[in-house]
């Protein structure tokens, strides 16, 4: 394709023909009608109509480039190289099928599937040739090129924060904003507790419950007796009223 279109081109982009002639040319004649129709349009008369005599006929032989989908063979072109370097097309310029989702997730994929096997091989090379220390070892951050869109991010950090497992200047950091006060300890919610204090908490739980039970039922008891005490004393008070059976004189 690069060369039928160099070629195409350098011609001033107009297809290659045959010219028929009636009678038999010798060699010399052949030789100098060949010239002679090359001068007339090629340079400086490139495009100018071709004046033919003695009965000759013009016969296209090549055959057009929107029939040869030339366009299509050289959009072709560069999908098949970012396909050889494993390279997203959207970063080689052909967008023609590229979206705002699709070039966020080619993104992704090309750092791990391009650039992360390579800097594997790099950190080995690196912790084998250059490093003595065991306890030391070469590894590349990639972390930035992993960012995602902002609403993925925030989302992502969200859940950090609110597991325990990065505090809020850590986030801060990771977004390059300086540190601020009061924000380096970690959130932990309220309705969770480690493992191993489950069962405590459940005994205190249990612990608490029998007092406030034993509390609410003196309580309880202690209003039963001083009502029945009220009843009591309202009777001794209560005036005997005079009837047939108990005259009062």
């Amino acid at each position: 394709a690069e060369l039928f279109g160099s070629k195409f081109f350098s011609k001033g982009a107009k297809s290659s023909g045959a010219l028929e002639h009636p009678d038999k040319l010798s060699p010399n004649a052949h030789k100098n009608l060949q010239q002679s129709i090359a001068k007339q349009i090629s340079g400086e008369n490139i495009h100018s109509p071709l004046i033919l005599e003695e009965g000759m006929k013009w016969k296209q032989l090549s055959v057009a480039p929107e029939d040869a989908q030339f366009l299509e063979t050289r959009k072709f072109q560069v999908t098949d190289i970012a396909r050889i370097f494993r390279i997203p097309p959207h970063m080689v310029g052909d967008l023609e099928r590229a979206t705002f989702t699709n070039i966020e997730h080619q993104s992704l994929d090309f750092v791990i599937h391009t650039i992360r096997p390579w800097l594997v091989r790099w950190e080995q090379a690196i912790s084998r040739d250059l490093i003595a220390d065991d306890d030391i070892f070469a590894e590349f951050l990639v972390d930035g090129l992993l960012r995602g869109d902002i609403k993925s991010r925030y989302e992502a950090y969200g859940k950090a924060i609110t597991d325990g497992w990065l505090n809020r200047n850590e986030v801060r950091a990771l977004e390059n904003k300086n540190p601020e006060e009061g924000l380096d300890e970690f959130l932990v919610p309220l309705n969770m507790t480690p493992a191993g204090q489950e069962q405590e908490g459940q005994e205190q739980s249990k612990m608490f419950g029998a007092l406030f039970n034993d509390a609410a039922e003196r309580m309880a008891n202690a209003e039963i007796r001083t009502i029945e005490s009220r009843i009591d004393k309202a009777t001794m008070l209560r005036p005997i009223m005079p009837s047939e059976d108990n005259p009062l004189t």
